[in-house]
């Protein structure tokens, strides 16, 4: 295993961290998620605002996993060259 597929990998499994913790724990503090904003307690106090930030949060979570599909996908099937330019 070449040292950029294992720098890959890592990466996927911080990132896969990453959205665990903006599905499912919104309030933490760690692993990117959103509980360090301040923001994020005050969208509390307006329900239609904080539905609305949690759909946003959502998104992003979303995106990321689109973005580590594809990652996968290079990382099984991609040639070197290809893994090196998909970075």
């Amino acid at each position: 295993m070449s040292l950029l597929v294992i720098v890959i990998a890592v990466f996927m499994l911080l990132e896969f961290s990453n959205v665990l913790a903006l599905y499912f724990r919104k309030d933490s503090k760690m692993a990117n998620s959103v509980g360090v904003f301040k923001a994020w307690e005050k969208s509390k106090s307006d329900p239609e605002m904080h539905d609305f930030i949690k759909y946003l949060v959502n998104w992003i979570a979303g995106t990321k996993l689109i973005f580590l599909s594809l990652l996968t996908v290079i990382l099984l099937f991609g040639t070197p060259l290809v893994q090196l330019l998909g970075l």
